[in-house]
């Protein structure tokens, strides 16, 4: 017995079960970190997204309510009928907000972005800095026989919609 005592107190160092035991704790340690790291990255991206998007409503929207609030002589299509709401799905207007005078409507091109068109030529209501993270818009715009425009907007994520915004926009010289 005492000789066992005595090569026991001689060694030095751990048995390969110790070593093994502790490189597998360390490793689930680390894996449940970096799960950790992980969630918190895609959380915090997902934040910045909607966070972005909410933006990008916010300067669409005032951008078409800027060119809208300011619209004069506001005409839909001839021979173009109200539908069951009152609005005319498609009209043309006189831009004083950005001066590219009448015959201009607001449209939303397949990029995803808004443009006051105008003849053949498109421009853009905003600057394409505005659409950060590749995210796109989508429109409707409306002309009430009352006297103003209704508008719907939509920020999209591929076609996951992250921000809306619907809101009626009198024209100060009431469209006429």
């Amino acid at each position: 017995m005492k000789r066992i005592r005595n090569r026991a107190r001689g060694r030095k160092g751990f048995t390969l079960v110790e070593l093994l035991v502790t490189i597998v704790v360390m490793l689930l340690v680390t894996e449940i970190i970096s799960l950790c790291i992980q969630l918190s990255t895609k959380y915090y991206t997902q934040s910045v997204r909607n966070s972005e998007s909410q933006t990008i409503c916010g300067a669409l929207a005032a951008a078409v309510q800027e060119e809208l609030q300011y619209a004069t002589k506001v005409q839909p299509p001839t021979g173009s009928t109200v539908d069951g709401d009152g609005y005319y799905p498609s009209y043309t207007y006189y831009s004083r907000a950005r001066q590219h005078g009448s015959g201009c409507e607001l449209i939303c091109k397949e990029d995803g972005k808004l443009y006051v068109r105008k003849g053949t030529n498109d421009y853009a209501l905003v600057g394409s800095e505005t659409y950060t993270y590749g995210m796109k818009a989508d429109m409707s715009c409306r002309w009430n026989k009352a006297g103003y425009f209704s508008v719907s907007l939509k920020v999209l994520d591929g076609d996951k919609a992250l921000a809306e915004e619907a809101f009626d926009v009198y024209p100060l010289n009431d469209g006429y």
